[in-house]
């Protein structure tokens, strides 16, 4: 009724894999709605071999988003906020900052995530994906190259520190195109009746 294109930020003190979620989320794919999930996990490690709850958390952990993902094939996820980014890097589980900065390191669940299932995107928006691209400038530029038919330009801040790190990264102009526009038109066509499947 009102041309809707996507669905989201999906931000909810509720597990992405509940079945109220997941319900909501095959009817998005049914209707080739995108869904912005906010993920913020409930609880850090505290360095003491323990954990930490935090009350502000959204969408549960990494695993809550993997089931949901496997759950919902044909709907596309885009992946967002802390507790998405934190992914980037394979101490993910163990470090205590909501925002981990310092080298990123291997065997990663984002990797796996985006090998793993075709659905799933990103944005690059918020500090959120600044502070996981920063913490290792070398890495970021593998990981654009390797994942830019998954990535997406956002702003969810004001201000130009996201763009101003991108542009001093050394990305090929057709990654760069991919990102800043290619991949939205080819999950939310501009003049389409209906969304193409990305994953064709």
């Amino acid at each position: 009724m009102h041309e809707v294109r996507t669905c989201g930020e999906w931000k909810f003190r509720i597990p992405l894999d509940d079945p109220s979620c997941i319900e909501l989320f095959r009817t998005s794919g049914t209707l080739g709605m995108p869904v912005v999930l906010h993920l913020d996990v409930p609880y850090l490690f505290d360095g003491r071999g323990g954990h930490l709850y935090r009350k502000n958390w959204c969408g549960g952990t990494v695993d809550n988003l993997e089931r949901a993902l496997q759950a919902c094939p044909e709907t596309i996820f885009i992946g967002h906020a802390p507790g998405f980014w934190r992914e980037i890097s394979g101490d993910a589980a163990t470090d205590p900052a909501i925002y981990p900065r310092g080298s990123v390191t291997k065997a990663a669940r984002l990797y796996e995530l985006f090998d793993r299932y075709p659905n799933l995107f990103t944005d690059l928006s918020a500090g959120s994906a600044l502070y996981a691209l920063k913490r290792d400038p070398a890495h970021a530029e593998a990981f654009i190259c390797s994942f830019s038919d998954r990535l997406l330009f956002g702003r969810d801040y004001y201000g130009s520190e996201l763009m101003d790190f991108l542009k001093s990264l050394s990305i090929p102009n057709d990654k760069w195109n991919k990102l800043f526009h290619g991949n939205a038109e080819r999950l939310v066509p501009p003049d389409a009746e209906e969304p193409l499947n990305p994953m064709n």
